[in-house]
Order: structure tokens, then C-alpha cells, then sequence
């Protein structure tokens, strides 16, 4: 009796150990040899407020050989936190606008500069962009319906839950009945189409127009028949003409039954 109750006690003991390691033979067999990471490349970018973010492309052979972007935002030494993470399948690759975009996307990360562009005690914001800017290499080829060079990539932080979120500009201009904006973007999407550059201008304001904002109605109105200050055609000079402009304006009036 004594004997079985030894060996019963060595048996319980020694399970936890038979069990971990039956579970790493698992794993091994069905990961085993065939699970490669390759980093293509790897840098972080500190700014001057502190935010230190890692900016990642790397091939993983374990899920059918994809390649991740990847942006993470490095909250201690040893830990970081993904924010953005796009990724491509080998096995989609045969059709021209796949590689295409893996080369836009590619030109998008592989240096990117986080812009501080609006902070308060309730926000940061940051623009991503690439540090050299160039055209998409075929505009209509997003699998996932983004232009990364042209529409760009906001970052931002709510400073009373600490956490980063990344929002695509063209959201804002897609913007659906079922589609939410933080209510704490508001203050800075404002101060950036008050500013009278109409790169801002465009970006927002169908989503004002929506939420019955009436400055940008008032803008949007004057923008309509042609009606430009001195200054606003001084500051947009080469960039967006009044005609565009007007044409712009006219459309979202239109669109947003404005009278």
C-alpha cells in the first residue's frame, strides 16, 4: 500500500512536466523547423515629446511567407506595443497592383516621420509620412482601398487613456452614418481647417459639413462661388488653385444638400 501511494505521489508530481513538454513536442511539429522571421528592417523614432515608436517590416515564413509593417510604440526598454500593422501574402502576389503596393507601402515605412502637428492636455497628434515623398507607384492598386503616399496616416494619443490609435485621412472623407470620430479629434481637426491651407481644408471637411459645423459651412459657402482672401491664395500657391478649390467646395455643398 505504502508503495502505491509513493508512486501515485511521484506520479501527480511529475505530470504538470509530462504534460508541458507532450505540449512542446506539439507545438514544434506543427511550427517545427518551417517558422522563419527575417527583419528587413527595424528602427525607432524618438521625438521630442517623449514617444518613442519602432518601425518594422519583417518576413514571417510561418504564416504562408507575409510581409508585416509593423509600428509599435515602445512603452518601457523590454515591452512595446503594436498600433499598425499591415501585411502581404506571398500567395496573393501574382497579380502587378500586389507587388505594387508592397513597393508604395515599402517607400511609406521605410522611413517614416512622425510630424507633431496638434497638442493639448487632452491630445497629441502626429502625421506619418514618408521622409521622401513620391508618387504611388499605381494609385488604383490598394488591396485594401488606401493610397499611403497621397492620403497619409494620422497617429494619435488620448492623454487620459495613454493609448495611440491610427486613423487614415481618407476616412474622414468616407465617412458613414455608422463611422465615429473621437469626440477629442474635434478640437484639432477644427484648428487645421481654420488655418486656410486647404490641404486641411479637404481633408475635413465633408465630416464638419456632417456634424452641421457652422464655420465650415460659412467657409465652404464663400469657397463655393469664389471668394478667397489674399491670404488664402498666398498660403496654398502652388499647391491647390482657387479654381480647385471652388470646384471642391461646390461638390460638398452639393452633396451635403446645403442651401
Amino acid at each position: 500500500m505504502e508503495y502505491l501511494i509513493k508512486h501515485k505521489f511521484i506520479f501527480i508530481t511529475i505530470l504538470p512536466f509530462i504534460i508541458i513538454i507532450i505540449a512542446l513536442l506539439f507545438t514544434y511539429k506543427i511550427e517545427g523547423p518551417h517558422k522563419t522571421e527575417k527583419i528587413i528592417y527595424k528602427y525607432e523614432v524618438k521625438t521630442i515629446y517623449g514617444d518613442t515608436f519602432i518601425v518594422s517590416n519583417i518576413e514571417d515564413s510561418f504564416y504562408a511567407d507575409p510581409i508585416f509593417y509593423n509600428i509599435d510604440v515602445k512603452e518601457s526598454y523590454f515591452q512595446s506595443k503594436n498600433i499598425l500593422s499591415w501585411y502581404y501574402n506571398y500567395e496573393e502576389i501574382s497579380d502587378v497592383k500586389y507587388l505594387n503596393q508592397i513597393k508604395e507601402s515599402d517607400i511609406f515605412f521605410k522611413k517614416l516621420s512622425f510630424n507633431c502637428i496638434y497638442d493639448s492636455h487632452v491630445i497629441r497628434c502626429y502625421e506619418l509620412t514618408p521622409a521622401q515623398q513620391q508618387k504611388p507607384v499605381n494609385k488604383s492598386s490598394s488591396i485594401y482601398d488606401i493610397d499611403l503616399l497621397t492620403d497619409g496616416l494620422l497617429l494619435y494619443k488620448i492623454k487620459k487613456t495613454e493609448r495611440f490609435r491610427v486613423i487614415q485621412y481618407a476616412f474622414f472623407n468616407n465617412i458613414g452614418p455608422h463611422n465615429t470620430v473621437d469626440l477629442e479629434l474635434l478640437p484639432m481637426i477644427n484648428s487645421k481647417f481654420s488655418t486656410g491651407e486647404w490641404h486641411w481644408v479637404k481633408i475635413f471637411a465633408k465630416y464638419l459639413m456632417q456634424t452641421k459645423d457652422q464655420n465650415a459651412i460659412l467657409t465652404m459657402k464663400r469657397y463655393s462661388i469664389g471668394n478667397f482672401t489674399k491670404e488664402e491664395i498666398s498660403i496654398n500657391k502652388d499647391k491647390i488653385t482657387p479654381s480647385e478649390m471652388q470646384k471642391f467646395a461646390q461638390k460638398i455643398i452639393t452633396e451635403n444638400k446645403i442651401k
